[in-house]
């Protein structure tokens, strides 16, 4: 695309160039963001889901269970970032 001072612009990828990994890479990023969210909202969901208290209520277990992801959800992000840049030329 040519813009008005007659420059060619860098068109955006709109899927076709990007491979199934960054959609692998994006949807477990956002599975994570969200299990860290409800843990933030909801401390005690293990509890509530299951009956069972494996941290006798504490919240400890649904919190690493959230930071793990986390940390997982962020290295999958930079990841799926990576995928996007070569997916659109440079």
């Amino acid at each position: 695309m040519i813009d008005a001072q007659g420059q060619e612009q860098k068109q955006p990828a709109t899927g076709g160039g990007l491979r199934a990994r960054f959609w692998v890479e994006a949807a477990l990023a956002g599975l994570a963001a969200v299990l860290a969210a409800v843990t933030a909202v909801v401390p005690d969901w293990i509890e509530r889901l299951t009956g069972a208290h494996p941290d006798s209520g504490g919240g400890e277990l649904e919190w690493m269970f959230a930071l793990v992801p986390a940390a997982i959800a962020l290295a999958l992000a930079v990841a799926a970032r990576r995928e996007w840049r070569r997916a659109v030329p440079a």
